[in-house]
């Protein structure tokens, strides 16, 4: 498993700008409020593309929903999620789900920075590094999936 492509995979789940080829981004915004208001047109666009979940994310995340929590500047919280069946991409939507399996948290600062980017991996990759953007497991099942994850890509 490449340690950069499983990285990319899961935190650019979180930013709209889900990689179809991990080159270039779905969309352009330049605030992540932008990014919000336009959710429900990239709803309507995952409909009719097909964005396909790699393999090496693919046996954390193969049907479910995955939660982002933006901690906004001026203390609200805006959240959004995917939703994942048979591994691919299906939709996005605004708001908190009642059930996810996994939950990718940042600040407005970072998502702005991100969305920014000429080079939005390495920005995503570089921001993980610093601890800007963190990735939590809900559930056992999930939980235990992304521990050894996280060990397999440390000997790697």
């Amino acid at each position: 498993m490449d340690t950069k492509v499983f990285l990319i995979g899961i935190l650019t789940l979180t930013f709209g700008a889900f990689l179809v080829s991990f080159a270039a981004a779905a969309q352009n915004y330049s605030t992540i409020n932008e990014f919000f208001g336009d959710i429900p047109n990239l709803s309507t666009e995952l409909q009719s593309k097909e964005v396909i979940i790699p393999d090496s994310v693919g046996f954390l995340i193969s049907n479910g929903n995955i939660l982002a929590s933006i901690s906004m500047n001026d203390d609200s919280m805006k959240e959004f999620y995917f939703v994942a069946e048979d591994k691919k991409i299906t939709g996005i939507f605004s708001g908190k789900p009642d059930k996810y399996k996994y939950v990718i948290s940042t600040d407005e600062d970072t998502a702005n920075e991100i969305l920014k980017s000429e080079n939005q991996l390495d920005s995503i990759l570089s921001n993980y590094d610093k601890g800007n953007i963190k990735l939590k497991a809900v559930g056992v099942g999930n939980k235990f999936k992304l521990f050894f994850a996280k060990i397999f890509l440390k000997f790697k």
